[in-house]
């Protein structure tokens, strides 16, 4: 018969093994949930979508490149992607929505009759910001970008700084920044939308070589470049202009800015008539 000290003494060793199992399987609890908090980034789209005008000249190429480059590196990463845009109508509205699988996008009728180009794109971009990401979602990331892009590297090559307002580069004009894409933390969302709105209110820059978003940063963001060097946001007529050579993306799109004609030659002196004597 065992004794009443052998039997608390095996309590015991029951207790303790049993609150060490206990620890032990809150502990696999707090991590695997700690673990599960997957980082959370969002595509943000903007402009012409098709064809037409300075549309792209195949979407469904940049949209295959936009994949390569930027969705899935981070869902390798294992990051959550969801995909927003806003666009005009076009006969493949359809298409595109279902190739992108947008948690939420908006298709308007083209306004750039109404409005100068830059004003449409600001338009553009403050609708898909404003309309479509849900304020309540937090995301990590949001990378904002036009549908026309062919991308030349990958955002694991990019510079990019967590939380600062990451721009591709610094303009050959050194005032301004490229306005083609930018990636930032959620966070600051509130805050761009209503710098967005202010802008096209009351544009603070009155310029004819680019528009508002060149300039633009949020205050509460440190500005960062995420390749070096000294670039044009235009990739047009590079055998012309050097610096429309970026190392991370071409302007896929139907035609762009042409070339200024160089100066005229001077005319040609008229061939004297001989004077008969």
């Amino acid at each position: 018969m065992m004794s009443s000290s052998s039997s608390s003494l095996c309590f015991e060793r029951r207790r303790r093994r049993g609150s060490s199992a206990l620890w032990l399987l809150v502990s696999l609890l707090r991590s695997s949930s700690a673990g599960g908090q997957k980082r959370r980034c969002a595509v943000v789209l903007r402009g012409l979508s098709h064809g037409e005008e300075r549309g792209p000249i195949d979407w469904r190429a940049s949209q295959r490149s936009l994949w390569e480059s930027y969705v899935e590196p981070r869902r390798r990463n294992g990051s959550v992607v969801d995909v927003y845009y806003h666009t005009y109508e076009s006969p493949e509205a359809k298409e595109l929505e279902a190739r992108y699988a947008p948690v939420r996008c908006r298709v308007t009728r083209h306004f750039s009759s109404s409005k100068s180009r830059f004003a449409a794109h600001q338009t553009s971009l403050l609708l898909a910001l404003e309309t479509l990401v849900p304020p309540k979602e937090v995301y990590d990331e949001i990378f904002v970008a036009r549908f026309d892009l062919l991308f030349k590297s990958k955002v694991t090559d990019w510079r990019v700084k967590d939380g600062a307002f990451n721009v591709a580069f610094r303009d050959v004009d050194r005032r301004k920044h490229c306005d083609v894409l930018w990636l930032f933390p959620g966070s600051a969302l509130p805050e761009i939308v209503e710098d967005l709105k202010k802008i096209l209110h009351k544009p603070p820059h009155r310029n004819c070589c680019g528009g508002e978003l060149h300039f633009y940063h949020p205050k509460s963001l440190a500005l960062n470049y995420m390749v070096d060097g000294h670039f044009s946001s235009d990739t047009d007529w590079p055998d012309k202009f050097p610096y429309n050579v970026n190392p991370i993306y071409v302007l896929h799109r139907v035609r762009g800015f042409r070339p200024r004609p160089g100066p005229r030659p001077p005319p040609a002196k008229k061939k004297e008539r001989a004077i008969s004597e």
